[in-house]
């Protein structure tokens, strides 16, 4: 074994050595092996200092030149190959766009971006989020696309689906008489309405301690009801609520009615092949934005669309649902480029998105949130989830009013996918869209092969060009401004980053604004004209990105 690996050394945070020490050599071997006495040595120094197997006067010199010589290997450097004296070379070209420090410089600054994005949603950077120079490999991104295919699309009408399921409950509320309630020799929950005796079936097991609690007169007695026999825990109950109506216990003088009352909810139990009760509530529990229009709401605010998945679960047990409306970061893309700046690593979030949940059986509030997925390290196996509240309602209040705060024109929902609007340009969703496939200010454009008035000679001109020739001569670009000039300078910085997309037109606007012979005042109006139309173009996207 070569000498050196007995040798054992204690670093500080910078990677200098501070101290050496080797086996071999007294008086480290009198007093324990030398990784010991280094191990022990670095925890009297304190935090920042480690100590390892010594690797020089810095630890981190070794693995910098050997990365150096690996890149260079990959590079080219070492080739051997020898110079025809006939032959001239020419310097080879430093390619500043791919250069790694440029690369590892664009990536941080796009996980910069969608951080910013994401802490106005009210999702926090973690402690000690860095972003790693490496990559994940192609296996992973294409395994991990796979499982996002598997998520079914939002405009596939997946949440109607799971809303139909709930539907299907055939639910009916009841406001009963305290006073009134008992139960059958069959244990079925049943009350007096106007005095017909109304059977309501069976009590849910998580029914129960709700309507004991809300009665008020069983105190904890939930864990002794489930330990009896039934013959003796409906002879109980009932004795107890006849004693306590005789009493007056729930007579109100100081309401309209003149007795308290509860609200019992039911439902079609499948497991049991009849009606049971699911709930028992207050009065003023606002049960009218269940979770089966929570699902509908949903699906209606973001409108369908083939960029969005969902993942939706319900449990109708709990009676809750949830729903993640998830985007994914793209990543098959023919520029090698887009895949070294946006890749997928430590650091560096691969799914954002909303979740919305609620639940019917007074467990749960009404909760939109947005939430971000990270990936943990470069191998995409440890992975973190953020989450920040956008609205956050308990089921009380007016019923419109809970509505609009979540799914209105100025709703959480609206909000949010405004402000993520530019993150999902990043990711590529409004690049992918054509032009000739949607509809913009309510025009649909296309190809066309027109005859020039000077020449006669016939002139392609793309969808892009059409719309924007369109929307100079409409005013919706550059307005008051003189259109002949304007519409030179858009279709000019069209021709240079030429597109067949939406982020064509967007790219010739701001070209035009910074390339163009225009003073700052109609600069400043074409780069708010183009920030103005990204949510346009978003929201025109759909079916392929979404629409609010």
């Amino acid at each position: 074994m070569n000498a050196s690996t007995n040798n054992w050394a204690v670093y500080d945070k910078d990677g200098n050595r501070v101290a050496l020490y080797d086996e071999m050599i007294p008086p480290h071997s009198q007093f324990g092996s030398a990784q010991g006495n280094a191990r022990r040595h670095a925890a009297r120094l304190g935090a920042g200092y480690s100590h390892c197997q010594d690797r020089g006067p810095n630890r981190w010199e070794d693995l910098v030149t050997k990365t150096k010589e690996i890149e260079d290997f990959y590079n080219g450097a070492d080739d051997d190959w020898s110079e025809d004296e006939d032959t001239e070379v020419e310097e080879p070209e430093f390619d500043e766009v791919n250069c790694s420090d440029n690369v590892y410089a664009r990536r941080v600054e796009n996980v910069k971006n969608e951080n910013e994005i994401l802490g106005k949603l009210g999702i926090i950077v973690p402690a000690g989020n860095y972003v790693s120079r490496g990559t994940a490999s192609h296996g992973n991104f294409r395994l991990r696309n796979q499982a996002f295919e598997k998520l079914p699309l939002v405009s596939d009408e997946c949440l109607t689906e799971v809303a139909d399921v709930i539907e299907d409950e055939n639910r009916r509320d009841y406001v009963a008489d305290i006073d009134s309630i008992r139960m059958g020799q069959d244990g079925n929950l049943k009350f007096s309405d106007n005095g017909y005796i109304r059977d309501l079936g069976p009590i849910e097991e998580r029914a129960f301690p709700q309507l004991l609690a809300r009665i008020g007169v069983f105190p904890a007695v939930n864990r002794a009801f489930n330990l009896w026999p039934d013959p003796i825990m409906i002879h109980t109950f009932n004795r107890v609520m006849d004693y306590y109506s005789r009493n007056g216990r729930w007579d109100q003088s100081n309401t309209e009615h003149g007795k308290k009352q509860i609200s019992i909810g039911t439902r079609e139990n499948t497991k049991i092949g009849k009606r049971s009760v699911y709930r028992a509530v207050s009065t003023s529990y606002q049960g009218g934005l269940d979770c089966e229009a929570v699902l509908r709401a949903t699906e209606l605010a973001i409108n369908g669309t083939t960029g969005a998945r969902a993942d939706i679960s319900y449990n109708p047990s709990t009676t809750r649902a949830q729903v993640d409306i998830l985007f994914q970061k793209g990543y098959q893309t023919e520029s090698r480029n887009d895949w070294a700046f946006n890749p997928m690593c430590k650091g560096s979030v691969f799914q954002f998105g909303l979740r919305i949940t609620s639940g019917d059986a007074a467990n749960h509030r009404f909760l939109i949130q947005a939430i971000a997925r990270r990936d943990g390290c470069d191998n995409c196996v440890m992975i973190g989830e953020d989450a920040g509240i956008l609205v956050e309602k308990r089921h009380v209040g007016d019923l419109e009013t809970i509505r609009q705060a979540m799914f209105g024109d100025d709703g959480a929902v609206e909000k949010a996918m405004s402000l993520v609007k530019p993150m999902l340009k990043q990711w590529g969703y409004i690049e992918s869209v054509p032009v000739n496939s949607v509809k913009l200010w309510g025009q649909s454009f296309t190809d066309t092969d027109d005859r020039d008035e000077d020449t006669g000679a016939t002139v392609h001109r793309s969808a892009a060009e059409n719309a924007i020739t369109w929307a100079v001569k409409n005013n919706k670009i550059g307005k008051g401004h003189a259109k002949k000039a304007m519409l030179d300078y858009l279709l000019s910085g069209l021709s240079k980053e030429p597109s067949p997309c939406l982020d064509g037109i967007l790219n010739a606007i701001t070209r035009a604004a910074h390339d163009s012979l225009l003073d700052d005042i109609v600069r400043d109006q074409l780069e708010r004209e183009a920030g103005a139309l990204l949510p346009v173009f978003a929201n025109a996207a759909a079916p392929f990105v979404f629409r609010i």
